[in-house]
């Protein structure tokens, strides 16, 4: 997967309707499904079941971000762009939707944009961590390695068992020179389970970069 290091996995979390009608109970299930696949790597299963699901809940801004999620993975930009697009329509304050957008901008290449849109996550969510992580992406594109470091930290912070967080917090500590910071958060990647831990040593060596 394209940079598969530095995509922020958003996690998402379903919410009760209130209604206690059996069938909104049935298509959070649905949902609940389809995440687990695709948390558990199983993204064309996950891709599948929320396609078919958007068809008949076109107002579910959970299964469009979802959906988005699947197509980030499976690198295809322009649906996860439309699918992003869908879930802010219903929702304007979906954080996740909202940085997935973000996400699907800086693949574009469109730096400044993904920013303005991960920065519009943190004011609809101060909390949300992977919001600010995804501006360590950013400014290690830029090579403002201090602002790297320094919302990395933040991001860290709010969420200290995410995997993702800790795996680009590792790197932006070596692109700023801290070899110290470096080689602590890649230690916490590992111990949170990062799946590509040979990723992020490939960086650390030398022999990859995240820098344009």
């Amino acid at each position: 997967m394209k940079n598969s290091f530095l995509i922020v996995v958003l996690f998402l979390s379903l919410i009760s309707c209130g209604n206690g009608e059996k069938s909104e109970l049935t298509k959070q299930l649905d949902i609940a499904t389809a995440s687990d696949e695709y948390l558990k790597g199983n993204v064309d299963t996950a891709n599948s079941l929320m396609q078919k699901y958007v068809v008949k809940e076109k107002q579910n801004e959970y299964a469009w971000t979802l959906l988005g999620n699947t197509y980030i993975a499976l690198e295809d930009d322009e649906k996860a762009r439309n699918a992003f697009d869908n879930a802010i329509k219903v929702d304007p304050y979906m954080e996740e939707a909202v940085t997935g957008l973000g996400i699907v901008e800086r693949m574009a290449g469109n730096y400044e944009k993904a920013a303005e849109l991960y920065e519009r996550a943190i004011k609809i969510n101060p909390k949300y961590a992977e919001a600010y992580s995804s501006l360590v992406v950013i400014y290690l594109k830029q090579k403002e390695f201090a602002k790297a470091t320094e919302v990395g930290v933040k991001s860290y912070e709010l969420d200290k068992g995410n995997p993702v967080i800790a795996a680009n917090l590792c790197v932006a500590f070596y692109y700023a020179g801290d070899s110290i910071a470096t080689e602590k958060y890649f230690n916490e990647a590992k111990i949170n389970g990062y799946s590509n831990l040979e990723g992020i040593r490939d960086i650390i060596d030398g022999e990859l970069t995240v820098l344009d």
